[in-house]
């Protein structure tokens, strides 16, 4: 080894069998491979892909709980990730020899965190306060930083484990390592992805499972400290010919679009669940997995893996809606308990998505197998690789998602691959225009068969066969917002009825007579009857802006806190339900998360109201936490009030950790009837008693949109009706 070699003589000091390499180098031919290395390395590789991901998901958990779940803070996660495992492989050659400082610095960096997050939730909120008064780009950049030197330490991981294992494996090209170790880091992944979203979050929580990994990191430091290091080499680069490293980054960003486009049609036919979540990131890794064995098997050169991809990846287009269809029948006939249910979620996830995320992950092995292989090489590949996934998912956030339909998104990635294909073509090779045939008809038939209303459907609608041809068939007309990387789709069908959806969620705006909704004006003007003083009230969760609305109408001013972009520029067509919400004096709508507008704000408010959507789905869960109840109170005025919606879809188990972490967070809580699934909670720091409003204090555009749908009672009759001032459930 190079710290043996000062004498003239390679090894005599020692006496030992050694060889001496290009520039002087030496080592110990005697412990180039041992068994226990060989034994030990792949598993300490499985590790460090398992905990690399885990802790881009815990990071992001984190920042999005504390930051805010905005679109600006999720891009700015994401790309930093992107960007610092990009720059961690360009430069990991430089590091051979300290791969378990890298891996410490992983796992000392989630000690770190650990103990900031561990502590109470008060002290958490002093540290981001300050960050989260300077305005959502600042708190983006703080997300961005944050995140940035732990993705470039997870950068280094793969480059050089790569060495390592030719080193000792004793590959004959460095691709065969590379293939080995990138397989192995991502299978790690996806089993990582699982466990995390089924176990390990669920059982230990995010700061005992972040002290696990970091354990693991740990671990991991001394077992590869104990090993000897790969042999130091002159500085060596092989050069990529700029057309392949043009159409890795290319395919990349494809790669990197295609994500997000799988994401989206998830959370339409699924819903917006975590576990949905989980599976589509797991399925992604498992498709790099997948690509990389494939590759090395085959050993096809990139252009035809981009030729053969748009064919494989055009099918999978074609058939996208029609597997779709088949969800339902799926389901409908197999999915009788939750188990099965997800079984066959997973058959027709992997059905959708896993033909495109098999090719776009064999783009990098393939390429390195066209080099010979130089230290640098598979370290800058990969990076170019992550670059393009990076810029593909900043262009769909900000360009493509918004103004591309779902169609032409579609369409898009058979294509995309077709024409980098055709570029890489040797000349010589069979005439272009026989390959550039060969994807039309499969673009012709999937721009023929597309149905745009099939992809604006609640998540619901899709539960089976009957139901969705139901809906379809009851469908009159739908339009779609987009801003960013959110959506919001306005369905209305054959009686009249107006749903919006959002991001597969469905909110019922008016029913088939034209009448608002009645249980959001209900949430909306309950808290008055309960607050002795209705000066200034909170609604987070703006929505379609009925509850808001109604809120507003009896409180002096308002804030209205939307976190989704798409939502909010929706708003004005909403007007005759929310009472004209925008134009309404003393109202204010804030464009921001729920949780880190009321951080932020120095309100004392009389009610604070929330309307977001069940904890069932993972951008809401934080707004059902002890935390965030503390929050609350620390915003409540001494005998303000705070309500939210409670969902008995989730489970007697759910409902009683909700029931219980309310009890210990309030004095006293009173439940008014909704519907037979949601129900109204009011909850206070004193013993509640509702009191009645004078007919002349209820506005009369309030008392309109009530008395449309013919009650025949009163507005103090009516909530005497439905508010459960005694109740068992507790």
């Amino acid at each position: 080894h190079s710290r043996d070699c000062s004498s003239t003589v390679c090894g005599a000091r020692r006496g030992t069998r050694s060889h001496r390499q290009p520039g002087g180098l030496c080592y110990d031919a005697r412990r180039l491979s041992t068994p226990t290395s060989r034994r030990f390395l792949p598993i300490v590789a499985l590790l460090s892909g398992w905990c690399g991901i885990a802790y881009e998901l815990l990071y992001s958990r984190l920042l999005t709980t504390h930051l805010g779940d905005m679109f600006q803070v999720n891009a700015a996660i994401l790309t930093s990730f992107l960007l610092g495992i990009g720059v961690g492989a360009w430069v990991s050659h430089r590091f051979v020899r300290w791969l378990w400082l890298v891996e410490l610095g992983i796992g000392l960096y989630a000690l770190l965190i650990a103990s900031v997050v561990g502590g109470e939730s008060e002290r958490v909120l002093e540290l981001v306060l300050p960050v989260l008064g300077h305005g959502r780009w600042m708190v983006a950049f703080f997300a961005f930083l944050f995140a940035f030197a732990p993705a470039l330490l997870i950068g280094f991981s793969v480059p050089l484990f790569s060495v390592y294992a030719r080193h000792y494996l004793g590959t004959k090209k460095a691709s065969d390592a590379f293939n080995l170790v990138y397989w192995v880091y991502n299978l790690g992944g996806a089993a990582c992805v699982l466990a995390m979203e089924y176990g390990l979050l669920r059982a230990l929580g995010v700061t005992q499972t972040l002290l696990l990994l970091a354990a693991l990191n740990l671990l991991g430091a001394l077992v590869i400290r104990g090993l000897e290091s790969p042999r130091e080499e002159a500085e060596e680069h092989e050069p990529v010919p700029v057309r392949w490293s043009v159409a890795l980054f290319l395919a990349s960003a494809l790669s990197g679009l295609f994500q997000l486009f799988l994401l989206k049609v998830t959370e339409s036919v699924f819903g917006p669940f975590h576990e949905n979540f989980a599976l589509v990131l797991a399925l992604g890794l498992a498709g790099i997995a997948l690509g990389t064995w494939r590759a090395d098997r085959s050993r096809w050169r990139l252009e035809t893996w981009l030729l053969g991809g748009a064919v494989a990846v055009g099918v999978s287009m074609l058939l996208l809606q029609p597997l779709i269809h088949g969800w339902g029948h799926l389901n409908d006939a197999f999915g009788a308990t939750p188990l099965l249910s997800a079984l066959c979620k997973v058959l027709v996830l992997t059905a959708l998505g896993l033909v495109p995320l098999t090719v776009f992950g064999a783009t990098v092995p393939a390429l390195l197998g066209q080099l010979t292989g130089a230290r640098t090489t598979a370290g800058r590949v990969l990076a170019v690789s992550s670059f393009g996934n990076c810029l593909g998912y900043v262009l769909s956030v900000a360009v493509l998602y918004e103004h591309l339909s779902l169609l032409l998104l579609a369409l898009f990635f058979p294509a995309g691959l077709w024409v980098l294909g055709l570029a890489l073509r040797e000349r010589g090779a069979a005439p272009r225009w026989a390959l550039g045939l060969l994807p039309l008809p499969l673009l012709v038939l999937t721009a023929l068969t597309w149905s745009d209303t099939l992809m604006q459907l609640s998540y619901r609608d899709f539960a089976s066969a009957e139901v969705l041809s139901r809906t379809l068939a009851n469908v009159r007309q739908t339009e779609l917002l987009k801003r960013f990387d959110s959506a919001l789709s306005l369905v209305r069908d054959a009686q009249g009825e107006q749903s919006v959806i959002i991001n597969g969620y469905r909110s019922l705006v008016s029913s088939h007579s034209g009448r608002t909704n009645l249980s959001e004006l209900l949430v909306g003007t309950t808290p008055a009857l309960y607050a002795p003083r209705r000066e200034r009230a909170m609604v987070l969760g703006v929505g379609t802006g009925i509850t808001a609305g109604a809120t507003a109408s009896l409180f002096a001013h308002t804030d209205g806190v939307e976190i989704n972009p798409a939502v909010a520029a929706a708003l004005p067509r909403f007007s005759a339900n929310n009472l004209g919400l925008l134009e309404r004096p003393g109202f204010q709508l804030v464009l921001d998360d729920g949780l880190t507008a009321l951080a932020r704000s120095h309100q004392r408010y009389d009610a604070i109201v929330n309307t977001v959507t069940s904890p069932l789905y993972f951008s809401s869960s934080k707004l059902y936490t002890r935390e965030f109840f503390e929050l609350v109170k620390s915003r409540l005025a001494e005998d303000g009030v705070y309500s939210m919606w409670f969902d008995a879809r989730v489970t007697p188990e759910g409902a009683r950790i909700i029931f219980q972490t309310l009890r210990e967070s309030f004095a006293d809580c009173h439940f008014v009837f909704l519907t037979s699934v949601y129900t109204q909670v009011v909850c206070g720091m004193r013993p509640l008693s509702p009191h009645p409003l004078p007919e002349a204090q209820w506005p009369e555009d309030l008392s309109a949109l009530f008395a449309a749908h013919q009650l025949g009672l009163g507005m103090n009759a009516l909530y005497s009706h439905f508010i459960l001032r005694q109740h068992r459930l507790f």
